[in-house]
């Protein structure tokens, strides 16, 4: 056996990626390479491109140029639908739910994307697809158990608090299996005692799921809690990435959000 083992592939894999509207670049030249099991922050002044990278890597917006890996599969040019199906999932910025259907019925959504079933049993109710839908029942509530929803079930998603609609589409999310879960400002909209169960929460799900995990936030003590390394990205580049305390120091981050030098202590007070 040759004493050099071979290095591990990376779950994620991104270069040279841009993309333009209209001529203006919303992200120039983006790189990332992510382990399987890391847990990245991507943080940066509004406007910086963040979520446009979202949009790149889950197929909503095809890139102007650069290339993508998944699973050292190119997923350039492949439907949402399908980047989903081979594992990566997402929430948004702005909560994404079937506000009319119920909390198991959202989460049951998300599981029968893997779930096969004929049209004919569908159509005939036949006794495989009820068993089906039984078993799709129970591994949602098992999911919402999770996420202390349980007692919710019923209930429309529209009628949730803003907090537990967040859990919801995480949960949801989590449904599809992912093996890369995209988090879009998770923190965003809620207190301060909510903050600190959606970190603990990120913590359970990142172990018990065996995910990797991107997540873009604002609420600075959140990433800093939450992530082992941290990508910066001002105008649609990357403009430094290490760990949370080397970012803290980094004066090029600093400027980004403060525009002048300041010490990070400061934006973590205003978080």
């Amino acid at each position: 056996m040759s004493a050099v083992m071979a290095e591990k592939p990376f779950l994620l894999e991104a270069e040279g990626l841009a993309k333009a509207f209209k001529g203006l670049l919303a992200v120039h030249n983006y790189h990332v390479r992510v382990s399987k099991g890391e847990i990245l922050g991507i943080i940066g002044p509004n406007g910086a491109g963040k979520t446009t990278v979202f949009n790149l890597i889950t197929g909503v917006l095809p890139p102007t140029r650069g290339w993508i890996r998944f699973q050292g599969h190119n997923i350039v040019g492949r439907a949402p639908h399908e980047i989903a199906r081979m594992g990566i999932a997402r929430t948004f910025q702005n909560i994404r739910l079937f506000r009319a259907l119920s909390v198991r019925e959202n989460v049951m959504l998300g599981l029968q994307m893997h779930a096969r079933a004929g049209l004919g049993e569908t159509i005939l109710s036949l006794p495989r697809f009820l068993e089906r839908e039984r078993r799709l029942a129970d591994e949602a509530m098992h999911l919402l158990e999770l996420f202390d929803l349980d007692h919710l079930w019923a209930s429309p998603a529209q009628s949730l608090s803003f907090g537990h609609q967040r859990r919801l589409e995480i949960a949801t999310a989590l449904a599809t299996r992912p093996s890369l879960l995209l988090l879009d400002e998770p923190a965003a909209g809620m207190n301060p005692s909510e903050k600190e169960e959606l970190m603990g929460l990120i913590h359970h799900i990142h172990k018990e799921f065996d995910l990797t995990i991107i997540i873009i936030e604002h609420d600075m003590r959140v990433i800093m809690g939450i992530c082992q390394r941290i990508q910066t990205l001002n105008y649609g580049e990357v403009i430094a990435e290490g760990t949370p305390a080397e970012i803290q120091a980094n004066p090029r981050v600093i400027e980004a959000y403060l525009g002048h030098s300041q010490p990070m202590g400061t934006l973590l007070q205003r978080a």
